[in-house]
């Protein structure tokens, strides 16, 4: 289910770099980090898709992570078919972090992932606190979403392409990824060609939804210069 998120095509065989977002979308236009990483990296050479799914950012339908899963891969697949990548790297945050990792686990790999503020498994606080989270900013649940909510850990040990984990410096509650939890997803990864972890000075939880320039920058920076080294 591949559409319009195609804003910023490069040139055919151009790298493919495909943003996951959050479980509740990217708030455009209100909050425009999302469109931030994907110009920064068209401006770059790459192709970027931003791969929002049913019953977020008021789209129509219910949302899971597991109907995000099934809907990412098939818009996955298309884009692959229509420009023929030269490399592919997935960028998801938080649960969409979880669902790049499902994907990468997959034939055929991307060549990188790059995750931010991804748990490796998602508690029944969390998950409580995420559906707080996205019924007020409008997102539609699936009845049974609690059901289908797919944690990391239970792909990433499939992973075998070079892998990026990234968090914020400024820890903001009630969801705060911690140093032991970077530690033990970075753990999980045990067959990735390579596994780097860095935290971004200044950068908060949502500062891929567009919270702060300078620690947005920051993170880029760290991600071009993963991807480029490989």
């Amino acid at each position: 289910m591949f559409d319009e998120n195609l804003l910023w095509r490069g040139k055919q065989g151009a790298p493919l770099m495909v943003i996951y977002p959050g479980g509740t979308g990217s708030y455009r236009p209100q909050m425009r980090g999302y469109d931030a990483i994907a110009s920064y990296f068209w401006m770059k050479g790459y192709s970027c898709y931003i791969a929002e799914v049913g019953g977020q950012n008021a789209r129509a339908g219910q949302f899971s992570l597991q109907r995000a899963l099934d809907e990412s891969r098939e818009s996955l697949i298309q884009l692959r078919n229509l420009l023929q990548p030269s490399s592919v790297c997935l960028f998801g945050n938080v649960s969409g972090g979880t669902v790049a990792t499902w994907l990468a686990s997959e034939i055929p790999s991307p060549d990188n992932i790059v995750l931010y503020e991804t748990f490796p498994m998602y508690s029944a606080e969390y998950m409580g606190i995420f559906a707080e989270h996205a019924v007020a900013a409008g997102v539609t649940l699936s009845p049974t979403y609690a059901d289908e909510f797919i944690n990391t850990e239970e792909a990433s040990p499939c992973v075998t392409c070079r892998v990026l984990l990234l968090r914020g410096g400024a820890c903001t509650p009630p969801v705060a990824l911690t140093g032991a939890d970077m530690e033990r997803l970075a753990n999980s990864f045990s067959s990735a060609n390579c596994v780097t972890s860095a935290t971004i000075k200044g950068a908060d939880h949502a500062v891929t939804r567009g919270s702060g320039l300078g620690p947005l920058l920051n993170l880029l920076h760290v991600v071009e210069n993963f991807i480029d080294k490989r």
